[in-house]
């Protein structure tokens, strides 16, 4: 099955003007547990890439949220648009609840445990037992 090569965060300033939201975009490199990650800024008109390790990109999240969910003058919501999963919208001021953070952590493991790339086709990204993966990450959390 083929699958999409990205998933998006948009922030949103204004429910009712697209073109104020910020977005975050992370995509899949060839490197192995790497990722280009994007964040858009159209009010500030400011752009920046970067290429990340896994493990950094989760404690980029975190560390997001956190913030996102402490800003005194917040994004009236978050938009999570993830592959395998529906499009999800958050309050930002709901973004505090550890199940609701831990869900969105489980979203991100499946992910990325998901992508494979073609190996006739590299512009081509692959899914392979992405569920398999949530099961995985479930036995490890047991077992600690």
């Amino acid at each position: 099955m083929t699958v999409s090569t990205t998933f998006q965060i948009r922030l949103i300033r204004n429910k009712d003007s697209k073109l104020q939201d910020d977005t975050l975009t992370v995509k899949k490199t060839f490197a192995l547990g790497y990722y280009d990650l994007t964040y858009k800024d159209p009010v500030n008109n400011l752009e920046s890439t970067t290429t990340i390790s896994e493990n950094n990109l989760f404690q980029y999240f975190g560390s997001l949220f956190d913030t996102l969910y402490s800003d005194q003058d917040p994004f009236v919501f978050v938009q999570l648009s993830f592959p395998f999963f529906p499009c999800l919208l958050l309050k930002t001021s709901e973004l505090g609840s550890d199940s609701l953070r831990r869900n969105i952590q489980s979203m991100l493991n499946v992910t990325l445990r998901s992508w494979s790339f073609d190996k006739e086709n590299p512009n081509i990204v692959t899914s392979y037992n992405a569920w398999n993966a949530v099961d995985v990450e479930d036995e490890i959390q047991e077992a600690d």
